[in-house]
């Protein structure tokens, strides 16, 4: 796949996927849990370290949204709390993910194609803005 201003390079098939990642060192060994900002951090770290083999942290989220906004609705889990007790994650972190489920359609499209415009990244797609032209106008994706 080939993107703005690359040169030629060997394409990559874009994997979607989803990464679990327990941090476990000897370091606090004597602590009941590790930090979840640094469990986040060491599954962004991977992501980040295999991007040449396609892989991107935001088509990874947006994989977990659109799963995980299944199960709701779908009626495995009646609640955002009693799904995130039930995979063992912060209830708040499970909520913002989710967040992305709200997306416009060519939005999701144009990064599962990896057209997304430069700079935009997880973090600032975490600041969803709730209508679609709003989302266009704050990430520089054309109108609709």
């Amino acid at each position: 796949m080939k993107r703005r201003g690359e040169s030629e390079r060997t394409e990559l098939r874009r994997i979607r996927c989803a990464v679990y990642t327990r941090k476990s060192t000897e370091e606090n060994l004597d602590t009941e849990f590790n930090s979840l900002d640094a469990q986040r951090e060491a599954a962004e770290a991977y992501i980040a370290s295999q991007r040449e083999q396609g892989w991107v942290a935001m088509v990874v989220a947006i994989a977990r949204a659109d799963r995980w906004k299944e199960l709701i609705e779908g009626g495995r889990y009646a609640t955002v709390a009693e799904m995130a007790a039930a995979m063992g994650m912060d209830v708040s972190y499970v909520a913002r993910i989710l967040r992305l489920s709200l997306l416009a359609p060519d939005i999701v499209e144009a990064i599962m194609r990896g057209d997304e415009p430069d700079g935009l990244s997880l973090a600032r797609l975490l600041d969803i803005p709730p209508y679609w032209p709003e989302q266009r106008k704050k990430w520089g994706f054309p109108p609709w």
